[in-house]
């Protein structure tokens, strides 16, 4: 997690979870499923569930080339709950 001095580098955050809560902010950009991100592999940001989380070994493991039998691999959708969740954004 970020804080004074923050763990912004790859390097540094090594084994780690980033939470960047400075994203945090109407002006932010968010980053929506399934889209490509700017790495010269293609990586796709894509929806993850806690438990794949701790198997995952790098965040840009899936491609343009191989997000077809990574979907087809699926059992459960890590987003199943997310129309039904129940939550409040308070505006100021």
């Amino acid at each position: 997690m970020l804080g004074n001095g923050g763990c912004r580098s790859e390097a540094q955050r090594s084994g780690k979870i980033l939470i960047d809560y400075t994203r945090n902010y109407r002006t932010s950009i968010a980053v929506a499923a399934f889209s490509l991100r700017a790495k010269p592999n293609s990586a796709i940001a894509i929806p993850v569930s806690w438990e794949e989380l701790s198997k995952l070994k790098a965040s840009d493991v899936t491609t343009v080339e191989n997000i077809r039998g990574r979907l087809a691999r699926r059992r459960l959708d890590p987003w199943k709950d997310y129309w039904t969740s129940r939550q409040r954004l308070r505006i100021p």
